[in-house]
């Protein structure tokens, strides 16, 4: 420890610590102003840094900016140079749609101009004289058949024509109108094939269904067990005991099918009207069909809870395929097309649809869904349509007539055009009740039974006193 100095007088020893404390006071003087310093110059280089990161920002940001808009600039460039190329080619191909649309006018008025007279009435002509004929002479008459000739000639060239607008331009005006007058045809060709349906069931009974006999052929469709076949292009002669000889009588299209398909019941007696033996059915084929367009495939929306075997025969692809399943919206069903999934669950409250990728796999889960023993998915139910201000359908309108209530077809050719039409009921193809009833005594009996389980249901009353009313 060192050694206290000594002072000689008081006065020297409080100089002493005077200066001793003057000097401790300015070496913490001295400390305070390097620490004000310090934090001032350690401020101004974090404003120095903020100013200029904030300006390296902004930069940053205005050549960003300058980026985006060149980029815009450069995809406006492009979209204009391709409206002016597309503009280009139509106006390029617009003389050959503006052709091909008048020959398909020129098809379809020469068609209308030679009914002479609206469809409808034409039409109802053209049935009674059909009727007037085969009750006369007990033959069906020809009338019909040239007619579907000629319809089928005309369906053919503007589905042709119709195709060659779409080649041309796709989806243009030209081909909307075109599309109109090939559904108008084609609704006639099918109205002419279903007067020729009614020939098939004059034939096959051996009696006039709009004799004045009024024969009532009653058909359950719960006894119908075999599967659709379609029509065959052949033609099948089918033999029909009147009186005292036996006459053949020519069946065409489609009609031919179904006529081969309903077999004779074993408990009627000889002397019957219904045909002795009956050809082999056709073989079976799938729901695509062939047409001017290339192939066509068909799904099937039911406006009800379908069952596991209606969906089997309305689904047009292979059983390992992939699609999806619709249990809860507008229509029910199994679909290969999101585009159709989507019109059938867009907006709807409370839908569901699933994607599977194995057809038998996902109707073995239907099944069981169907059936109530599993819960994979809600159960299959009919929901409201949504509005369409706000949730439009790009396929079809729900405000549509022919739509309403109605199941609905979705047909897609190879140019992945979707085309929806109101969905019939299959005609059946094989009959396992059929009960003929009549008003008269003309010794027909008045129940058939034939083989199989019978099932009951409301039948499918076929009569003419609707037509006869009308004549």
């Amino acid at each position: 420890m060192p050694r206290p100095k000594l002072y000689h007088t008081k006065l020297e020893r409080q100089q002493a610590n005077h200066n001793k404390s003057l000097k401790h006071y300015h070496k913490w003087i001295s400390y305070a102003l390097l620490s004000i310093a310090f934090n001032a110059f350690n401020r101004n280089r974090d404003t120095i840094n903020t100013s200029r990161r904030k300006a390296y920002e902004a930069e940053q940001t205005a050549a960003q900016l300058q980026r985006e808009e060149a980029r815009q600039d450069r995809r406006a460039k492009i979209e204009l140079r391709q409206r002016q190329q597309a503009q280009k080619h139509n106006e390029a191909m617009s003389p050959n749609r503006t052709q091909l649309l008048s020959q398909l006018e020129e098809y379809y008025t020469c068609r209308l101009q030679q009914m002479r007279k609206p469809p409808s009435m034409w039409f109802d002509t053209i049935y009674h004289k059909y009727v007037s004929e085969t009750t006369a002479t007990g033959v069906p008459s020809g009338k019909l058949d040239r007619v579907i000739l000629r319809l089928g000639v005309t369906v053919a060239r503007i589905d042709r024509l119709e195709g060659k607008i779409y080649q041309e331009g796709g989806i243009s005006p030209e081909f909307k109108k075109a599309e109109v007058m090939a559904r108008t045809m084609r609704s006639y060709l099918q109205w002419a094939e279903e007067m020729h349906f009614s020939s098939v069931l004059i034939v096959l009974h051996n009696c006039v269904i709009f004799m004045p006999t009024h024969h009532r052929l009653t058909l359950y469709p719960g006894d119908i067990e075999a599967e659709a076949r379609p029509s065959q292009p052949e033609t099948s002669r089918v033999s029909s005991q009147a009186g005292q000889g036996t006459q053949s009588h020519p069946v065409h299209g489609f009609a031919s099918s179904l006529l081969a398909a309903i077999p004779r019941p074993s408990s009627v007696p000889p002397q019957s009207s219904l045909p002795s033996s009956m050809p082999d059915p056709p073989p079976y084929t799938s729901t695509s069909v062939s047409s001017t367009r290339g192939e066509v495939t068909v799904f099937y929306g039911f406006n009800r809870c379908p069952s596991p075997q209606e969906l089997l025969e309305k689904w047009p692809l292979g059983q390992r395929d992939a699609g999806y399943v619709v249990s809860q919206g507008t229509r029910l069903g199994f679909f290969a097309h999101w585009s159709i999934v989507v019109a059938l669950t867009n907006g709807v409250s409370g839908h569901y649809q699933k994607k599977f990728e194995h057809f038998d796999e996902a109707l073995q889960e239907y099944s069981q869904v169907h059936a109530g023993t599993s819960l994979a998915y809600p159960s299959p139910e009919i929901l409201s349509r949504p509005s369409a201000l706000t949730c439009p359908n790009r396929l079809f309108s729900y405000a549509d007539p022919q739509l309403q209530n109605q199941d609905l077809e979705f047909e897609i050719d190879t140019h992945q055009n979707i085309r929806v039409y109101a969905g019939l009921r299959d005609a059946p193809s094989t009959v396992n009740r059929v009960a003929v009833q009549a008003t008269q005594e003309d010794g027909h009996s008045r129940d058939h039974l034939g083989t199989g389980a019978l099932r009951r249901q409301e039948p499918i009353d076929i009569s003419d006193g609707e037509s006869e009313d009308e004549d």
